[in-house]
C-alpha cells in the first residue's frame, strides 16, 4: 500500500473544481492558488461543496470593506446608546449586540481567500501525519514545512504571506 497521501487528496480538490467550475484538468496545479482558479462570485458555492464532500480547505475571510462594516456598525451603536442612554454597561451591550449581528449577516457573504494559498498547501494540510504513515509515504522537509506553516497560520490567526522559513516568533508578536 505505497502511494502518495497528499496527491489523493489534491486529486479530490481537482474533481470538485472541474465539476464545480468547469475547469480544464490541466488548469488544476498543485502550485496553482484558489484566489486564481476560483472567481469571486463562484467561491461560497465550490466551499459549500468542499463542506460536503468533507473536504477541509481554510475558510474563506471577510474583505477590508466587511470589516469596516462591522467596525462602523459597532461605533454607530455605542454613539446612538452614549446619546439616548448615557450608561456604560447599555454602551457595551450595544456594541457587542451591533457587532455580533452585523458579523452574522455579512459572514455569509465572505468571498475572501488568502492570495497565496494553493491547491498544494490545502492538500497537504488535509493529509494527516497517520495517513503518511500507514501509506509508507515520508513527508519531505518542504512538506513539513507547510505543513507547520499552515498550523501556526491557522492557529494564530497569521496570513500564510507572513510566515517564512525565516520568520521569527517574534516577528509574529508572540516571545
Amino acid at each position: 500500500m505505497h502511494y502518495c497521501p497528499i496527491a489523493r487528496h489534491f486529486y479530490r480538490l481537482r474533481r470538485v473544481l472541474v465539476e464545480e467550475l468547469g475547469l480544464p484538468r490541466d488548469a488544476i496545479r498543485p502550485s496553482a492558488t484558489f484566489a486564481e482558479l476560483v472567481p469571486r462570485e463562484h467561491r461560497r458555492r465550490v466551499w459549500r461543496r468542499f463542506r460536503r464532500e468533507e473536504i477541509k480547505v481554510n475558510p474563506l475571510e471577510m474583505s477590508r470593506t466587511q470589516t469596516g462594516i462591522i467596525f462602523g456598525s459597532v461605533i454607530c451603536s455605542v454613539i446612538l446608546v452614549l446619546y439616548i442612554l448615557p450608561n456604560f454597561w447599555a454602551c457595551i451591550t450595544a456594541a457587542v449586540v451591533a457587532g455580533t449581528a452585523t458579523f452574522a449577516s455579512l459572514k455569509s457573504w465572505t468571498t475572501e481567500i488568502d492570495p497565496s494559498y494553493s491547491l498544494g498547501d490545502a492538500a497537504l494540510r488535509m493529509t494527516s501525519v497517520r495517513e503518511c504513515r500507514e501509506t509508507g509515504y515520508r513527508l519531505t522537509r518542504n512538506e513539513i514545512f507547510v505543513k507547520v506553516r499552515s498550523t501556526i497560520s491557522g492557529s494564530l490567526g497569521v496570513p500564510l504571506s507572513q510566515i517564512k522559513r525565516e520568520t521569527t516568533w517574534e516577528e509574529l508578536g508572540y516571545d
